[in-house]
């Protein structure tokens, strides 16, 4: 008799015992929905007041009374960058209606930068004679050199950009081995990989020009590539568009 009520009081045992741990894990995994269902909600909840940061800053900005100081075209043969840095490379905007086709503008305004009281600067890409891409920094305290970095990004029209992206150039000098200028870059990892939302493909005296995306055939230099439809760019697999025309304006205090 031992025996048997021994077996019957072993196999209640490990019955109890399954329905414990049946009840565990139902327990448990009614947490987990509840853990994952809050961290969506917070997650709708950050992408929503990042979506009404952006238009908010987006609102002010457009406020703002901006002057354009720079006007650069692709396929003009000039430097980009170079016209940017040096005076005699462009010539003054006197009227921000001329074309940069035969040479990019330049305004004197530049050279004054540094001590001025700039607030912001605003970058468009002019894509058929409309805007693809915006883009605010602080100008506060800026030179005419380090306004162009992630730390000093307002606001921008993409939707996968923002200060915390992970970025191996965020510059205007770029990589200057290949002329990638004015370069917003994600990662590298060979050419197919590339990732970016902007790049400036400056004049063709680089010390070489490894990628597919580094020199288009039939276009002259310089080229302005970005990142279509408001996200990353997968340059060496065409997933990028050429801007006809970038355009750089500023605001000042007061």
């Amino acid at each position: 008799m031992m025996s048997y009520l021994q077996v019957f009081i072993n196999a209640i045992v490990v019955a109890l015992m399954a329905m414990y741990v049946y009840e565990n894990e139902r327990k448990m995994e009614k947490m987990s929905t509840r853990h994952d269902q809050t961290a969506l909600a917070l997650e709708r909840k950050l992408v929503d007041e990042i979506k009404d940061m952006k238009q908010l800053l987006s609102t002010k900005a457009e406020k703002k009374d901006f002057k354009q100081i720079f006007k650069a075209c692709s396929g003009n043969k000039q430097s980009i960058l170079d016209t940017w840095k040096k005076p005699t490379m462009g010539g003054d905007i006197s009227n921000i209606k001329d074309s940069c086709t035969n040479r990019h503008l330049r305004s004197t305004m530049i050279d004054s930068w540094n001590g001025s009281l700039i607030d912001q600067v605003k970058v468009e890409l002019i894509r058929n004679e409309q805007l693809a891409v915006e883009m605010f920094f602080d100008g506060r305290g800026s030179t005419s050199s380090n306004w162009f970095t992630k730390n000093r990004l307002r606001y921008n029209s993409f939707n996968d950009l923002t200060r915390m992206s992970s970025f191996n150039f965020f510059s205007m000098n770029g990589d200057q081995t290949v002329d990638r200028h004015f370069f917003i870059n994600r990662n590298y990892g060979g050419c197919a990989n590339n990732r970016g939302w902007m790049v400036v493909i400056d004049t063709a005296d680089a010390d070489h020009r490894p990628c597919k995306y580094d020199k288009l055939p039939g276009k002259d230099y310089p080229y302005i590539l970005y990142g279509p439809d408001q996200q990353l760019a997968v340059y060496d697999q065409g997933l990028y568009a050429v801007a006809n025309m970038m355009v750089i304006s500023i605001s000042t205090l007061g």
